[in-house]
């Protein structure tokens, strides 16, 4: 089956009524824009959770360099440190078309 778009654009090739026809197009012009939007936004969230992660690193390195290096802190805070970027490059990897 066709996508909807298409489907609404093509009711005035089936000769049904000019204001049927035009409603139709209509719907398919705001289904197209919601569309984009709703894309921009995904893009927008992942691109914010990505900072926030990233952020999150910032943070844990500063908290890490504020211990010695070698007391039982140290590795827990390298794992975090890495995790959060592991986290930041997999929610920018979403933002890739399939």
């Amino acid at each position: 089956m066709s996508d909807i778009v298409e489907r609404l654009r093509s009711v005035q090739q089936f000769g049904y009524r000019t204001d049927i026809g035009q409603t139709c197009h209509e719907a398919a012009d705001t289904i197209t824009s919601l569309r984009s939007q709703l894309e921009e936004a995904r893009e927008n969230a992942l691109e914010e959770a990505a900072k926030v992660a990233e952020k999150f690193e910032a943070e844990y390195a500063n908290e890490r360099d504020k211990h010695v290096h070698g007391t039982p802190d140290h590795w827990m805070n390298n794992s975090g440190s890495y995790a959060a970027m592991d986290i930041a490059a997999a929610i920018r990897k979403l933002k890739e078309k399939p």
